[in-house]
This record gives structure tokens, sequence and C-alpha cells, in this order.
């Protein structure tokens, strides 16, 4: 499995993360520990944005991306984004 690499994170689209899931690239499992490494680098140090102010623990966000995967290879799909990382903005 090669890493997404982080500068990739922030540019990406669904379909990306969708066609390296289909390809066996890329895991739901793989993605937690860079996802919250990426929000760590732009949203807290570099750029200080702040704009994310709240969001699950690594550990539980490794735990959902291995039963997501799981359930990939079982066959069974939560829907068209199943297991792509997600940020919501409330405003």
């Amino acid at each position: 499995m090669v890493p997404v690499s982080d500068e990739d994170l922030l540019r990406l689209d669904a379909g990306h993360f969708l066609d390296q899931f289909d390809k066996g690239t890329l895991t739901v499992a793989a993605l937690p520990s860079q996802v919250v490494q990426q929000i760590e680098d732009e949203n807290i140090k570099g750029l200080s944005l702040r704009a994310i102010i709240f969001m699950a623990l690594e550990s539980q966000l490794r735990e959902r991306a291995q039963l997501l995967d799981q359930e990939k290879r079982s066959g069974r799909s939560r829907g068209p984004l199943h297991g792509v990382p997600v940020v919501l903005k409330v405003t």
C-alpha cells in the first residue's frame, strides 16, 4: 500500500480515493494517521487555520477505518463514498 502524500490529501477528490480503493492500492485503514497529521500541520501548526474545532480520536478513526475495509472486503458497501474521508464545514 502506497501512502497518499500529505500534499495530495488537500487536493484529492472522492473519485481518486474510490479508484485507489477499487484498485487495491489504498485502504481506508491507511488514511487516519495521515489525515490527523495533515489537520495538525495545516489547521493547528503551519497556517493556524483553526477551522477544525472537533475531531474524533485517532484511535477511533483507525478502528472505524479497519471496520470499513473489512466490510468492503466482504462485499458490503455503505454507499458510494464508502471509506472516503470527509470534513464538514458548518457556518
